[in-house]
């Protein structure tokens, strides 16, 4: 009997076994907290993007600097902003790169 793939989803959960609704707070109250932090951001951003519209910038350019984008392309603005943006993009798909790691090799990563 072919055995069914399980997702990946299903495996972190599996894999945290009896803790697994501490495990799913824990993931959530993350996701939370970077959301919280970088709100204040766009706020700000926003409000000085606005006022600088009314004072002669073009809407191109303020979206370009409230989505961070000015940095990576004329390296103006919030570097720690454009930093973390990518940072906590990139982190979950770490953490789903490990998994995948441990379950198609020998060696294991977590535990």
């Amino acid at each position: 009997m072919k055995e069914k793939k399980k997702s990946a989803v299903s495996w972190i959960l599996t894999w945290a076994g009896q803790k697994r609704i501490a495990y799913v707070w824990s993931v959530l109250l993350a996701i939370g907290n970077v959301i919280f932090k970088i709100f204040p951001y766009f706020i700000i951003a926003g409000i000085g993007n606005i006022l600088a519209v009314m004072g002669g910038r073009t809407i191109a350019e303020a979206v370009l600097n409230i989505s961070t984008i000015s940095y990576w392309l004329e390296h103006k603005g919030a570097w720690y902003i454009a930093m973390l943006v990518p940072l906590y993009a990139i982190t979950p798909l770490v953490l789903c790169w490990l998994l995948w790691l441990k379950r198609k090799s020998a060696f294991r990563f977590c535990g």
